[in-house]
Formats: C-alpha cells, sequence, structure tokens
C-alpha cells in the first residue's frame, strides 16, 4: 500500500531547518568544548558517526511505508526513489551521534 501523498508550507520548513542547523551548531560546539577538555575525538567521532549514518534514511523509509511531505526541500539525496531531506542532516549527528556518545559515556561511567 502506497502512503498518501502529504504537503508541508515553506515557512515551516524554512523554519524548522533553521532550529535544527542552531541546534546542531550548538552541539558541535558543545562537543568540541567536551572533545577538548577531555583530551578525546570520540564525541567528534560520533558526531560524524551520526552523519555517516544518514544514508540508512531510505531504508527504513521504505521498509515501513514512511514518506515525507512531497514539496519537502532542500533534498540531501534521493535514493529508492525517496527524497531525503537536508534537514534530515541534522537529526542524524544529534540522535544517532550523540545519542552513541551519551550511552557510552553511561557505559563507562558504570
Amino acid at each position: 500500500m502506497t502512503p498518501p501523498t502529504v504537503h508541508a508550507g515553506d515557512p515551516a520548513l524554512r523554519a524548522t531547518l533553521a532550529l535544527l542547523v542552531a541546534g546542531a551548531v550548538l552541539l558541535a560546539v558543545h562537543c568540541a568544548v567536551h572533545a577538548v577538555r577531555a583530551r578525546t575525538l570520540v564525541p567528534l567521532l560520533a558526531l560524524a558517526g551520526g552523519v555517516l549514518a544518514l544514508p540508512i534514511e531510505p531504508f527504513w523509509d521504505v521498509n515501513v511505508g514512511f514518506t515525507f511531505a512531497a514539496d519537502t526541500h532542500p533534498v540531501a539525496f534521493t535514493a529508492f526513489g525517496r527524497h531525503i531531506p537536508l534537514y534530515l542532516a541534522f537529526i542524524y549527528p544529534a540522535f544517532i551521534g550523540w545519542g552513541s556518545f551519551l550511552g557510552w559515556q553511561m557505559i563507562r561511567r558504570g
């Protein structure tokens, strides 16, 4: 069954992208400060790993039948006939990368 076509308004897309970019910049600064203080590259590598995990999104979308709004722009890339919006490039480092880093920190601390 094909998912329904949904649409997003341009102001909402711009506001979402602006908030996510600002959040990603703050998170990158936070991780850089932590990396310098702790003398480790792990927080920055975790963020980079989050970016590198982005290509898995179309596989997930196809398997669960998820679709983004048809008029979502800008598009980061297209795979399997799915347009992957650019704003995901700012979400994945936070959830996949920083989330993994926080999990690592909790394991380290017992």
